[in-house]
């Protein structure tokens, strides 16, 4: 036992030096350059961290990134089973200079999604038959779409702002995160908030909503069927 246990100690010193050695820490410099990366195919995205990521409509496969020049190789863009995954790589620990803008050229979309701090916004219309849209962290999204059926899901403080048209739209919210889709012409609206979150939206032919906690439901439009139902400190009401 007396000659394992330091060639143990020895061993796990090692490794624990090995894995701290290998966490980068990066931090933005000022030397700001643009690239542009092509990619396979996809019809879904998935942002993660504080990168400000915009839509355009075009053919798909390019991606451009305006970043600070030393932090471009922790950047990842990868596509794997239609799925574009923008993100810092793992093993960096990443101190921007600035925000990461990086503008994604799409031909169809039938998801998005994002998570942390950053925003993605859609220069262009997205038009789909169903659009899945999740926003959890602090994060902000704002869409242009046009869509048969659209599901749209806000976890935490994030902010998600639609305009176009739907013809059925299903929406939730968890935490204090807010829904403005005020300008989403929607026939068929469903919306349920847990805990403080808002919710603004159209309903021109049906609503269902559900509140629990102290969040709010506001909706406009002249719906003939309305069935709402409310507890705690929150409300489902027509805006004037």
């Amino acid at each position: 036992m007396k000659t394992i246990t330091p060639i143990l100690i020895t061993f796990l010193l090692l490794i624990s030096t090995t894995s701290f050695a290998q966490k980068k820490k990066v931090k933005g410099n000022s030397n700001i350059i643009t690239t542009t990366r092509t990619v396979d195919n996809f019809d879904n995205i998935a942002v993660s961290g504080s990168f400000n990521v915009t839509l355009i409509k075009g053919k798909a496969g390019t991606i451009t990134i305006e970043a600070s020049s030393n932090l471009m190789e922790a950047i990842e863009t990868e596509v794997k089973d239609g799925l574009l995954k923008i993100k810092f790589k793992s093993g960096w620990n990443i101190r921007t200079y600035k925000k990461v803008n990086i503008t994604v050229t799409f031909e169809t979309v039938s998801g998005v999604s994002l998570s942390g701090s950053g925003s993605i916004i859609s220069a262009d219309e997205i038009i789909a038959n169903n659009l899945d849209l999740k926003v959890s962290g602090s994060g902000n999204m704002k869409l242009k779409l046009f869509t048969d059926q659209l599901t749209a899901a806000i976890s935490g403080s994030g902010n998600l702002k639609l305009h176009g048209e739907t013809n059925i739209v299903t929406c939730s919210i968890s935490g204090s995160g807010n829904l403005n889709a005020s300008d989403l012409k929607a026939t068929i609206t469903n919306a349920k908030v847990s805990g403080s979150g808002n919710v603004k939206i159209q309903a021109l032919e049906e609503i269902h909503a559900k509140v629990s906690g102290s969040g709010n439901i506001l909706y406009s439009g002249n719906p003939s069927i309305i069935k709402a139902n409310a507890s705690g400190s929150g409300a489902v009401k027509k805006m004037n």
